[in-house]
């Protein structure tokens, strides 16, 4: 048994000496990971069945009798498709709109089913910018819903906005008193950072958070903080839909063995 587990293998379409790099920086990473001591605490997993596999069906966006637009459209039932968009992408309002998948008729964007579904914006443009709100707002209208950080659209409201905000934070504010939107917006989701305490992912269960946005904090592993949160989510039957979110390259994700990579998905 002495070795076991010590290959690492890789196959490419090139010729086999370039393989070779590839194994050197998963080898780094896997070293890195034993050395830093990358995982999280050890959790009882007792509803992960390896033998049978289904996919997790989480809970959509529903309409509110109050509601101004409709929020529906953030997440889809088959998929959903969430893109990035920076300040600059919206100097170019045409462009950016063709590389979202929208139709063009006359220079206004229409969705269908090749569109993403939902912006997320680390920043959005000023107030004062009437360029990029207006970009945005035309969006919007057909549809396309926007997600940015609440800490930035507190600053300055984006209407009809999605807030974003750790659940750490959403959990505290609802034991003191209540969570409260910034202003504008009018749906809020969540980022789980996979360091959350059980109480903390529980709190979900009585949320109006549309979604969580799984992004699991720098040092710690992808694979078994996700099993870990997933666990929790199955046994306080909290539905949320979860999106993977991952900002970092592939070949990090291949160094995680029997994990899942998906950047977009309903799970």
């Amino acid at each position: 048994m002495d070795g076991l587990g010590d290959t690492i293998r890789v196959s490419l379409t090139e010729d086999p000496e370039y393989e070779l790099e590839p194994c050197r920086q998963l080898a780094s990473l896997g070293n890195q990971a034993a050395q830093e001591q990358w995982g999280v605490d050890a959790f009882d997993e007792k509803h992960r069945d390896t033998h049978s596999f289904a996919k997790r069906v989480g809970r959509l966006p529903e309409q509110q009798e109050n509601d101004d637009v409709d929020y529906r459209g953030l997440l889809h039932r088959d998929g959903s498709v969430i893109s990035a968009v920076t300040l600059q992408d919206l100097e170019a309002p045409e462009q950016m709109y063709r590389k979202l998948g929208a139709k063009m008729v006359v220079g206004m964007p229409f969705k269908d089913q090749a569109t993403s579904d939902t912006l997320y914006m680390p920043q959005i443009p000023p107030s004062s910018d009437k360029t990029g709100r207006r970009a945005l707002k035309r969006l919007q209208e057909v549809g396309v819903h926007v997600m940015a950080p609440a800490n930035v659209l507190v600053e300055d409201p984006l209407p009809h906005a999605v807030a974003v905000q750790p659940l750490r934070e959403v959990a505290t504010a609802s034991q003191n008193g209540g969570h409260s939107l910034p202003p504008g917006a009018g749906r809020f989701a969540v980022t789980i950072d996979g360091t959350e305490t059980e109480e903390e992912v529980a709190s979900l269960k009585k949320s109006d958070a549309v979604m969580a946005l799984l992004e699991i904090a720098p040092g710690v592993s992808r694979v078994h903080a996700s099993r870990r949160i997933f666990e929790l989510l199955q046994r306080h039957q909290i539905d949320i839909s979860v999106i993977h979110f991952r900002r970092l390259a592939f070949l990090h994700c291949g160094m995680m063995a029997a994990a899942s990579f998906i950047c977009c998905s309903n799970m």
